[in-house]
């Protein structure tokens, strides 16, 4: 959740859009050669934001740390973008997304616009922004043996046969990864199973867990260390 202040400063943020935007709707208008509309506008705007920043492993410290990782990554693009054109036609188009939103912010409105509103989307996505994330290989931990395997995911989602994440939803998880829970809200993977296997309460999770998975380990020290976690 953020913080209070941050609502504040979300209002104030909407009034300058307010004022802002039809000034900077016909920048971008003129950029891309025809008339937007509000909603096409802020698809210009924040259409490729995960091409510009990794919001799945990035944290950010702040809306000034989101913005400078957002624009230095809009100029990797663009060089990006220029230099496949080189390659390829021997020319540069300059007619890619990334082009077009760098237009945009070279004029003074259109940039005003451009970072108001991805700092008013940094505030409205405040938790998702700044919190932890883990490593890649902390996506998915897979427990168990002998055909008894179970998974834990961050935003499980089952496809093509297999248990993976929502890449989209993982940031925006409303629990801390890897507590109770985390269990309690998305249940266990496993690979043979359509459906998670889910706990209504923290009292059936208990129950699997003492009379399931620790009954699965053979050392006495595991069993040891399961009775302290769950008392």
């Amino acid at each position: 959740m953020q913080p209070a202040a941050g609502e504040e400063i979300e209002r104030i943020l909407s009034e300058q859009l307010d004022q802002l935007r039809p000034e900077a709707i016909r920048v971008a208008s003129a950029v891309k050669g025809r008339t937007l509309s509000l909603q096409s506008f802020h698809a210009v705007i924040g259409g490729k934001n995960n091409t510009y920043v990794d919001s799945v492993r990035t944290q950010f410290k702040d809306p000034e740390d989101f913005l400078a990782k957002w624009t230095h990554g809009l100029v990797s693009e663009v060089k990006r973008r220029e230099e496949l054109e080189l390659r390829f036609d021997g020319r540069i188009h300059g007619s890619s997304a990334a082009h077009d939103v760098a237009r945009i912010v070279k004029d003074n409105v259109g940039r005003a616009y451009v970072f108001k509103f991805l700092t008013r989307n940094f505030y409205r996505q405040y938790n998702a922004r700044v919190r932890h994330k883990p490593a890649d290989p902390l996506w998915a931990i897979w427990f168990g043996g002998k055909n008894q395997d179970y998974g834990l995911l961050i935003a499980p989602v089952r496809r093509k046969g297999e248990w993976t994440n929502d890449h989209s939803e993982m940031r925006r998880a409303p629990y801390v990864y890897w507590t109770v829970g985390h269990v309690l809200q998305t249940g266990l993977a496993s690979p043979d199973e359509e459906q998670p296997l889910t706990f209504p309460t923290i009292d059936e999770l208990v129950k699997f867990y003492r009379y399931f998975l620790k009954k699965m380990s053979n050392s006495k020290y595991e069993k040891g260390m399961a009775d302290r976690y769950m008392a």
